[in-house]
């Protein structure tokens, strides 16, 4: 089972009154994260065959509602959901009034790939997949997928330049990471959400502080060095410590689903 890299939660027709919401899971005709690129009429077949369940974060034994119908057109894929009138139901009802949950994404078998190649990358391009679940997700999903960084060379190809750039990269994303924290930790002080929600919040920020901490010592250190080599070795270490290529294969919450 294959999970997608993730897109920002777009959700239309958001009926309160009805429980009901439409959520856009996929993109079509862009590369994501993984290097994948999706196509219209991927899900066609699999569609026909059945609806995909509703998950938080790809965990199965966590369902806030069920999948009503599902939907494409040029630009992307829905799935339109109605919240059930649980504790979980309510709570991920609120979080998405709130600006809580903010990624989406789907589970699939591949059935059809081909690949091609886009400016010297390699990129496989979905044709058909099965559609298994669809999730929205309590995560960042800029990181989703792909991490902190995101690297085509092995790690002693890097540059001195491409380094500058992943330093750049980096810290664009760590800040934006931190904001993401902040608001997770504002919201927690002040929701009404379960207080198993609010644990679960709470505990799925853990990796995201180790992983701030972890960039922020590593540019601290590399700020000290005066010497270009000991710099392009603290980088690699750092990103090694990361699990880069792991990252690139999974999103954060994998290991709590």
């Amino acid at each position: 089972m294959e999970r997608s890299a993730g897109v920002h939660l777009k959700v239309k027709d958001l009926d309160a009154s009805k429980r009901t919401a439409v959520i856009k899971h996929a993109v079509y005709g862009s590369i994501d994260k993984t290097g994948d690129i999706s196509h219209k009429g991927m899900f066609t077949k699999s569609w026909n065959e059945g609806l995909p369940k509703f998950y938080f974060n790809h965990n199965k034994e966590q369902k806030p509602g069920k999948t009503l119908r599902v939907s494409e057109d040029n630009e992307g894929a829905y799935t339109e959901v109605k919240f059930s009138n649980t504790t979980l139901g309510n709570d991920v009802m609120e979080m998405i009034s709130d600006g809580i949950v903010e990624g989406a994404s789907y589970g699939y078998l591949t059935i059809k790939k081909d690949y091609s190649e886009v400016k010297g990358r390699r990129i496989r391009n979905l044709r058909e997949v099965k559609h298994s679940e669809t999730s929205i997700l309590n995560i960042e999903p800029a990181h989703d997928g792909a991490g902190v960084v995101s690297l085509i060379k092995s790690l002693d190809e890097i540059t001195e330049d491409e380094i500058t750039e992943l330093l750049t990269w980096g810290d664009e994303h760590i800040t934006s990471l931190k904001s993401y924290v902040q608001k997770i930790e504002t919201y927690c002080r002040k929701a009404t959400a379960s207080d198993e929600t609010i644990i679960s919040l709470q505990n799925g920020l853990l990796e995201y502080k180790t992983i701030i901490q972890s960039f922020d010592t590593a540019i601290t250190s590399i700020a000290t060095k005066p010497s270009a080599s000991d710099d392009t070795n603290e980088i690699t270490n750092f990103l090694n410590s990361l699990n880069i290529e792991i990252w690139k294969k999974q999103s954060l919450s994998n290991s709590r689903s």
